[in-house]
């Protein structure tokens, strides 16, 4: 089949329901006739058609027409046909549906009729009445010989016969100009701007109405090399919001190859920039603003090669101003593959779609049956503006990062089941499949303040901030707190995982593993009342002199209940006076050590000790506690120096004098000194020099002792 790959078959659709269509012919798969949805051409108002009739393949070479032991049968020129080959131009009948077989390497076939005799019911009606049967006759050979005449005179002799364009309707309040809706205006070129780094996008696909479509493509990888991850064509004018409070959005698009397809609703919360000088020096087509909300039901795969209807309904995120449609497909395969997308359309839709949670005076709301994103906002302040889907890491070389980087995804595309419940804490966001989570806090919830819980590090060890900030990065937290008293908002994984924080112009993006359930707590009594015992004990500690224990207190207040104001000021005033105070009294105790070693003062530095391990056990448990005890190490080896330079100075001075009695005669007194300088000094070099002498003067006085005795 080595020119196959140059053909291109297509089906020429001449009566019924689809009359005038000309349908693309897969060469890689069956091609099926019928009623049912999953048929590539379906046929639905034909009561003589099976709900799958018969079917196209494409076998070594030739095409095989099959009838699928359909009720009524498949024909070809008048005769029942089960199976047959046919070639080009050839023309068979399903129902009430005649269809011929194009190859359009050889161009279209010479145009041709019926030949069957069809007599009016009227004429018939009329020459019955006539007497005698002359007249019926005579109107027969006048109608065979019409016939005859034209088949002789007229076949083949006359212009080619044109397929038929099917005429372009618009749906009703459809909000996109017919440019970009039909693509049959001018400036159908320019209505729609392919995504940066995404595949081929133009004018030439196969139309389901008029002479255009929109063709999202990818080459072959062994024509192009790499191919493109995805591709996207996007509304290159996105449309003002005005007062409408939903939108409904629809295309029609036919499929060649492995891909999946859909429908994207991007709504921008700021006004149209002006950027002609940017626009001037790149390339035009390209649509480069990143939407604020991206919303969209899962990518899916169109089979057969029929146009199918995507469709897609929401109501407007709060704040947003701008709307544009986005069409996208991606590949699955590294074979050529496209998608033919036309009449779209983009309307006002009815408000209902929406799901909204009250809880203590905040709002979560979702604004599409997809459950495509959230956002959560208490009055006219908005605390978490949007979430997206990030791929997980086993389809991390599928175009979902490529695509998740230039436009964002929707939920939907990972998680399979997305519920939004209440629960007694608050509002529960649960979701099932795979996935991470991108989540955009604006800068207006972040002035009110931000606290990690419980935060850790790779190996499980708790981390020593409270706050986070763009650049955060940790393996694990408990929970996550944004905002100011009165519009706070608590955040809780399901399953802590990573989470890294990083700045963005108007707020933070946090991008976490998928936590299974986010759970978003709004009431904040019981931590209140949790937050002022943690300070009562604190206080208590303090006055009691415990100023470890007072400082583990007021860092509970901090780190696990930082949901009352009062209380966390009051606790982080205290904490900061408390840990001043440990420093500045473990600065004098660093100076008077320092004093201590240099003057050689032995009393000194044990004076020292002593305090600091007074004030060690203050500030026991506390960061102060290291510091402390590092000073306290410093300390004992510098007083373990001392007593060696003491004992050294004492042990020549007992050498001197045991040696000088020695050798005066005075054996006793010379053993009671060397027992003094064994025992009491035996590392030192004067005890290891006279360690000789001073036993063999034992010897001599257990001799003595001996000899008196008998």
């Amino acid at each position: 089949m080595t020119d196959d790959v140059q053909r291109e078959f297509v089906l020429l659709v001449f009566d019924g329901e689809a009359s005038g269509r000309e349908v693309f012919l897969p060469l890689d798969r069956p091609f099926r006739f019928g009623r049912k949805a999953d048929a590539d051409l379906q046929l639905l108002n034909d009561p003589k058609v099976s709900g799958i009739h018969a079917q196209l393949e494409y076998e070594k070479g030739h095409w095989i027409l099959r009838d699928l032991d359909s009720t009524n049968g498949t024909f070809i020129d008048g005769r029942k046909v089960r199976e047959v080959p046919i070639e080009h131009g050839d023309r068979f009948q399903i129902g009430a549906t005649k269809i011929q077989l194009i190859d359009k390497t050889q161009g279209l076939p010479p145009a041709e009729e019926d030949m069957e005799l069809q007599i009016g019911r009227g004429v018939l009606e009329k020459s019955a009445k006539k007497k005698g049967s002359l007249p019926l006759i005579l109107l027969l050979l006048l109608v065979i010989g019409g016939g005859v005449a034209w088949y002789f005179l007229g076949q083949g002799g006359g212009p080619k016969r044109k397929q038929k364009i099917q005429k372009v309707v618009r749906l009703e309040g459809d909000l996109l100009d017919a440019s970009a809706a039909t693509l049959e205006a001018a400036g159908a070129e320019g209505a729609w701007a392919r995504l940066r780094g995404g595949g081929s996008v133009g004018l030439g696909g196969r139309a389901r109405s008029g002479h255009e479509a929109l063709r999202l493509s990818f080459a072959s990888k062994d024509e192009e090399g790499d191919v493109p991850k995805f591709s996207a064509a996007v509304l290159a004018k996105p449309l003002p919001v005005g007062r409408q409070q939903a939108f409904r959005a629809r295309a029609f698009v036919q499929t060649h190859g492995e891909l999946k397809v859909g429908l994207r609703l991007l709504f921008f919360m700021d006004a149209e920039k002006k950027e002609e000088g940017e626009r001037n020096s790149e390339d035009s087509s390209v649509f480069r603003e990143r939407p604020s909300w991206v919303l969209g039901k899962p990518l899916t795969e169109i089979p057969g090669t029929a146009f199918k209807e995507l469709s897609l309904e929401t109501e407007v995120p709060f704040g947003a101003v701008r709307v544009a449609l986005a069409l996208v497909a991606l590949p699955k395969g590294e074979g050529a593959s496209w998608a033919d997308f036309d009449d779209m359309a983009l309307v006002p839709g009815k408000k209902g779609v929406a799901l909204a949670q009250q809880f203590a005076g905040r709002t979560i709301f979702v604004p599409d049956e997809a459950r495509s994103s959230l956002m959560v906002r208490v009055g006219d302040k908005v605390l978490l503006r949007s979430v997206e889907a990030l791929p997980p890491s086993s389809k991390a070389g599928s175009g979902w990062e490529a695509l998740a980087k230039g436009l964002g995804l929707p939920l939907s595309s990972f998680f399979t089941d997305i519920q939004l419940r209440k629960s007694a804490e608050g509002v529960v966001f649960a979701l099932k499949g795979e996935g991470r989570l991108r989540l955009m806090i604006p800068q207006e919830a972040l002035d009110g303040g931000t606290f990690l819980l419980d935060p850790k590090d790779a190996k499980g060890k708790s981390l020593g901030f409270d706050r986070f900030s763009g650049g955060t990065k940790v393996a694990g937290f408990s929970a996550l707190a944004i905002g100011e008293e009165s519009s706070r908002m608590l955040l809780k994984p399901g399953r802590g995982g990573a989470l890294s924080a990083l700045n963005v112009q108007g707020g933070i993006v946090l991008e976490m593993d998928a936590p299974e359930s986010l759970t978003f707590v709004f009431d904040f009594e019981e931590q209140i009342r949790q937050a002022r015992k943690f300070l009562r004990e604190g206080e208590a500690a303090e006055e009691s002199k415990q100023f470890g224990k007072a400082l583990l207190a007021y860092r509970k207040v901090l780190r696990e209940v930082p949901f009352y104001d009062p209380a966390v000021r009051t606790a982080g005033e205290r904490r900061a006076k408390l840990l001043n105070q440990g420093r500045a009294t473990l600065d004098r105790l660093s100076e008077s050590y320092e004093d201590a070693r240099l003057l050689g003062y032995l009393g000194l530095i044990e004076e020292l000790l002593n305090k600091v391990e007074a004030e060690k056990n203050l500030f026991q448990g506390t960061e102060l506690e290291a510091r402390f005890m590092e000073l306290e190490e410093k300390a004992q080896k510098t007083r373990d120096s001392f007593l060696a330079i003491r004992s050294a100075v004492k042990a020549k001075e007992l050498g001197e004098v045991f040696d000088a009695l020695l050798a005066s005669g005075s054996p006793h007194l010379a053993g009671f000194l060397g027992s003094i300088l064994e025992t009491s000094y035996p590392g030192t070099e004067e005890a290891k020099t006279r360690k000789a002498a001073f036993e063999e003067l034992q010897k001599k006085l257990r001799s003595r002792s001996g000899k008196k005795g008998n």
